[in-house]
Formats: structure tokens, sequence, C-alpha cells
């Protein structure tokens, strides 16, 4: 099993909005592969509605884009990093994103 972490990032001063950054690391590379898959059917199915669209890929993250918020999903090797914001836009999503993973 993995531990699992839940941190708060400021996405950036001049924006307000919300994040949420969850981080979880896994024993084994197969079982965070694993584990990215079925939080991204997780996601996917939650925003159906939504979103109205499935996933991009972009810049190494599985990323979906909607009207009232953002997700973006990343995976390095045993470490996987989960991003929600709302109120931002898709770029500070992705800066959120990379601060994240630092």
């Amino acid at each position: 099993m993995g531990r699992r972490q839940l941190r708060r990032v400021r996405a950036e001063e001049r924006e307000a909005g919300t994040a949420l950054v969850w981080e979880s690391v896994w024993d084994r590379e197969a079982d965070a592969s694993e584990f990215t898959v079925a939080l991204a059917a997780l996601q996917a199915g939650l925003n159906q509605n939504v979103f109205g669209q499935g996933y991009k890929k972009s810049q190494g993250a599985l990323s979906l884009d909607g009207a009232d918020a953002n997700v973006r999903i990343r995976r390095t090797g045993k470490r996987v990093v989960l991003v929600v914001t709302s109120d931002v836009s898709p770029a500070t999503t992705d800066r959120v994103l990379d601060i994240a993973m630092r």
C-alpha cells in the first residue's frame, strides 16, 4: 500500500482560486501505474457530465479542463500526483502541478 499525503499549494497571489494537491507514493512502480489508471477512470467518470470530454495528454500529465474545475494527474516512478483546481486558468493548474512535482 502507498502512503498518501494532502498538501495545500497556493496557486498564485494574483489569481484567487482553490487547488487541492494529493500525492501518493507506492511501494512498486506497477502499483503506482495501476493506481494512476484507476484514478484517471474515477475522475473521468465523476466529471463526465461536467467536462463532456475525455482526458488529454499534456506535458506528461493527464488533463481535464472544464468550466468549473481543472484536473491533472501525473505519475513519475512510484509517485502519483493529483491536482484539482477551481476558479483558476488551465495554465495556473499546470503551474500548480509543476510546483507539486518538485
